[in-house]
């Protein structure tokens, strides 16, 4: 009760005639999705370049294409499931505090619960259609440059991608029922953490999805580039001939 008699916690309320932080209306929320998605997707250029042997360029981006599709699922996910519950309380919550708690949790407990789903279903995979299936070496695509075995590798990116999307997915069912459950207890938290910028929607929003993301967004993508690459020497075929690009 004495949580509750904090102002902070009572912002939203005071302000359902005002302006709150909103996170798909505007151009200006836009351009920070993007410039997010941008500079995430960079961070896997700087990792590339520290490896040692480097992943061949077609595979290494074929590795970022998954990345790709998986963030933009799970970013619009986490937009929908933060809209849905902050209307669909009683008590309206503030949208961008409930997209940072989707996110927080993608990308600390859900890279673990997203590595330990990918991993029991390419078991599966492999317990159905049996050994040497295209899912055996994530992050291994095939070798050829002729036009059928090209189409065969991106069948098989194709495969492991597909893999990979369902675990993303399942971790967002599971985050959003955990977010659902202890709706209030969230809300709560959101209005601690935000409250002091809550009437200043933009300043909110840089917060939400640039300054705090940032950092997160770089280290779960270099995590999730970790197990979705593929380590051996099979990898790139130049590395043989111990030359790289």
């Amino acid at each position: 009760h004495l949580l509750l008699r904090w102002p902070a916690l009572r912002v939203m309320e005071s302000h359902d005639g005002g302006p709150q932080c909103e996170l798909i209306s505007g151009t200006f929320a836009l351009m920070l999705q993007g410039f997010l998605g941008c500079t995430a997707l960079s961070s896997l250029v700087v990792k590339r370049h520290l490896e040692k042997p480097k992943r061949e360029l077609e595979i290494f981006m074929m590795d970022i294409a998954k990345q790709a599709v998986g963030a933009g699922f799970v970013h619009f996910a986490n937009i929908f499931v933060s809209i849905a519950l902050t209307k669909s309380q009683e008590i309206k919550g503030d949208k961008c505090a409930m997209y940072f708690m989707n996110f927080f949790i993608d990308c600390t407990v859900g890279v673990a619960v997203v590595y330990w789903l990918q991993y029991g279903m390419r078991a599966m995979w492999m317990k159905i259609c049996g050994e040497g299936s295209s899912v055996e070496k994530i992050g291994y695509y095939g070798a050829g440059d002729k036009e059928d075995q090209r189409l065969e590798r991106y069948w098989i990116w194709a495969k492991q991608s597909s893999i990979f999307l369902a675990a993303l997915a399942i971790n967002k069912f599971f985050v959003a029922a955990w977010l659902k459950f202890m709706y209030m207890q969230f809300n709560q938290l959101g209005n601690i953490i935000f409250g002091p910028v809550q009437p200043y929607p933009n300043v909110e929003l840089v917060i939400v999805m640039v300054a705090c993301p940032c950092f997160l967004t770089m280290l779960q993508m270099w995590l999730f580039d970790h197990f979705l690459k593929d380590h051996s020497i099979k990898a790139n075929p130049l590395l043989a001939s111990g030359n790289s690009t």
